[in-house]
């Protein structure tokens, strides 16, 4: 399977056969898809998005969390319903790039889907259990390659976003981990305090309030520069892991053929609702930032370059499709 081709998504803006058709929307209430459990940083993007949509659209919008196949079950759910912009998915854009990659017998294929909008940007923290001798970077690398193997790491699923960020670390960095996966980020922070894990990469939303109450360490962040929120926390490349920039970036997914007026109502929605200054306000204090895409095209592009640095890491990692 090709895990992605520009031009099919691009075809949103040249013609399928169900943009020639405008229609009214919405008609009937909407559906949120997450495809991870409730209570993780997927469930808070997707809540908040859903909360003003329903005053921007004046419909009732259900939030439905559907876990299961390594996400591969509520993103199958979008891509396969019927194309009239009332069944959306949010979820990091790292997750539904990665599974073609991945698994060779999923019930859809990234082409299926299209990109209405990005709407939230992280980057991910790594935070540890008490118990690891480590105070920064630095010393978690030398307990790590003073102990092979020794170290478990949790993830939200083989190949989600929290799973490459370890994977790269590992390729950068020399230190043998185990991979733990689970069915979300919630489940993987309850084991983190539980210890019986020792690490793991996430959203700073997941890990803020453990590190407030003592619970765990944050030793560093993986974007290009500190989070506000976690001053005294440097990034990774300050602590001379060399080239380590990532970011989670959350989209508005829904199946291809939207017709073009819904899509582009949905797109210019959601930067309206980006752009609400207590959306902007609350995404802050959980140290995220509302971003967009300019057009429907450029969401397009976007995708593309995802499904590019997803593939390059999986590739380079050795992670083989199941």
């Amino acid at each position: 399977m090709k895990p992605f081709a520009l031009a099919a998504v691009l075809a949103l803006s040249a013609g399928s056969p169900g943009l020639a058709h405008a229609q009214a929307f919405p008609t009937k209430p909407l559906r949120i898809i997450i495809p991870f459990g409730p209570g993780g940083p997927s469930d808070f993007v997707a809540r908040t998005f859903a909360d003003r949509l329903r005053v921007t659209l004046n419909s009732p919008v259900l939030v439905d969390s559907r876990p299961g196949g390594n996400t591969a079950i509520g993103t199958a759910i979008t891509a396969n319903s019927t194309p009239d912009g009332h069944t959306l998915m949010v979820v990091s854009m790292m997750t539904p790039v990665s599974l073609p990659y991945l698994q060779k017998n999923l019930p859809y294929t990234l082409n299926d889907l299209m990109l209405v909008n990005r709407f939230v940007t992280t980057p991910m923290v790594v935070a540890i259990h008490p118990s690891v001798p480590a105070a920064n970077l630095k010393e978690l690398i030398a307990y790590g390659k003073a102990n092979p193997g020794k170290l478990n790491f949790g993830s939200s699923g083989v190949g989600q976003s929290y799973h490459l960020a370890a994977e790269l670390f590992r390729m950068r960095t020399g230190v043998q981990m185990n991979h733990i996966p689970y069915k979300g980020s919630a489940q993987t922070i309850v084991d983190l305090l539980g210890g019986n894990i020792q690490l793991a990469w996430d959203a700073p939303l997941a890990a803020l309030p453990h590190l407030v109450a003592g619970k765990l360490r944050v030793l560093g962040t993986t974007g290009r520069t500190r989070l506000p929120q976690l001053p005294n926390v440097p990034t990774f490349m300050e602590q001379g892991v060399q080239n380590y920039d990532l970011e989670l970036r959350w989209g508005v997914f829904g199946p291809k053929g939207i017709p073009l007026n819904v899509a582009t109502r949905l797109h210019a929605e959601t930067t309206k609702i980006a752009a609400m200054p207590e959306v902007k306000e609350a995404l802050s204090k959980l140290a995220m930032e509302p971003t967009t895409c300019p057009t429907l095209k450029a969401c397009a592009e976007q995708l593309r370059a995802e499904s590019e640095l997803v593939g390059n890491i999986i590739r380079t990692a050795g992670i083989q499709p199941e």
